[in-house]
Parts: structure tokens; C-alpha cells; sequence
């Protein structure tokens, strides 16, 4: 707009009405779909909070549950005469035979029995005997009958002493050869 002064001064006192557009203040509001996602945003979070308390509710039912059948399975396992591990002997009713449990001979010729008198003997006899696992014998334990040079066992003493002497000197030559690779390479990057 390039007016003169006297230009804005005619507009201004001139009567002429000039059609007045309103300024509009209507506020926008938010879309019913806006409206209908909080909705349900407000009702899950009502679920989760009213919910935590049957969470919890359903944790101590699996824990009761849990522990309730701990109680039988020890209760039905109790029993002395039904577990595996344990070997009661008596000499009443005899040693009972059982594929799982290993018999110890010297156990049977003890000494004590003839020392000791009958009512030492049948408190003895009751104590409890644990299965002994027989220890079965290591096959690579050292044996000075061979060596073992990487990885093959050799019997003769020239014949090692050949075989280390070979491959400390093929070690040492790979060892050379590296060196050097790596002093051509340094000079190459001073250049």
C-alpha cells in the first residue's frame, strides 16, 4: 500500500460503509476420533490398575499351589525304606540285594564285630551306608613308558628328540621369515 497521507486522510473521513468482516474466534475443538482414542486410553488404564490386584492374587494361588504339592512329593518320598541312595543293613532280616547298590567286602570281615559286643554290633549294623561310586582309572594319566609330541606318543627317546628338534627348528624359521616380512614392510612405510 503506497498512500500519501492526504490519500489516508480522505479514506478515513469519507463515509462510505465498507463491508465489516468479523474476526472469527471460534476455537477449534478436538475431532470426536481425538475424543475416542483418550476414552479408551483412560479405560485401559483403569483395567491395569484395577488388574494389578488379581495379578498379584493369581501369583500367591501358583505359589500355594506350588508349595502344596512340595509338601506331598516330600511327603510321599519320606519314607526311609523306599529311597535309593541310602542301604540299610540289618542282620535280623539279612542284607537285601539291589542292583544299584555296591557291595564292600570289607565291610563284611570287620574286626570290630569280634571286638565289640552284640548290642555295639546292632547299633553298627543300623548306621546308614551310602553307595560308593567306583572311581573308574584315568587312561591319560602320564605314563614315562612315551612322550607325546605334538600329539603323536612316541616310545624312543632318539626318535623325540629328532621329532622336537625338527619342529623347533621349522618354528624358528617361520619365526625368521616373519621378522623380516615385518622390517620390509616398516622400511616400506618410512619411505
Amino acid at each position: 500500500m503506497n498512500w500519501d497521507f492526504e490519500d489516508f486522510l480522505q479514506k478515513a473521513e469519507s463515509k462510505v460503509d465498507l463491508p465489516i468482516i468479523p474476526i472469527r474466534n471460534e476455537k477449534k475443538s478436538l475431532s470426536k476420533w481425538v475424543w475416542m482414542a483418550a476414552c479408551a486410553v483412560v479405560v485401559f488404564g483403569l483395567f491395569l490398575v484395577l488388574n494389578k490386584n488379581t495379578i498379584s492374587y493369581q501369583e500367591n494361588l501358583v505359589k500355594n499351589e506350588i508349595l502344596k504339592q512340595k509338601k506331598e512329593f516330600v511327603s510321599e518320598n519320606h519314607e526311609h525304606e523306599n529311597q535309593v541312595a541310602v542301604h540299610y543293613s540289618d542282620s535280623v532280616s539279612g542284607d537285601k540285594k539291589d542292583s544299584i547298590f555296591v557291595e564292600n567286602a570289607i565291610a563284611e570281615n570287620d574286626d570290630l564285630d569280634e571286638i565289640l559286643s552284640k548290642k555295639a554290633r546292632m547299633k553298627k549294623a543300623i548306621k546308614p551306608k551310602f553307595v560308593q561310586n567306583i572311581v573308574s582309572q584315568d587312561s591319560s594319566r602320564y605314563k614315562d613308558s612315551y612322550v607325546i609330541v605334538n600329539g603323536k606318543k612316541i616310545a624312543s627317546e632318539k626318535e623325540a628328540i629328532d621329532i622336537t628338534t625338527f619342529s623347533l627348528m621349522k618354528m624358528g624359521n617361520e619365526f625368521k621369515k616373519t621378522v623380516a616380512s615385518f622390517n620390509k614392510n616398516e622400511n616400506f612405510n618410512e619411505e
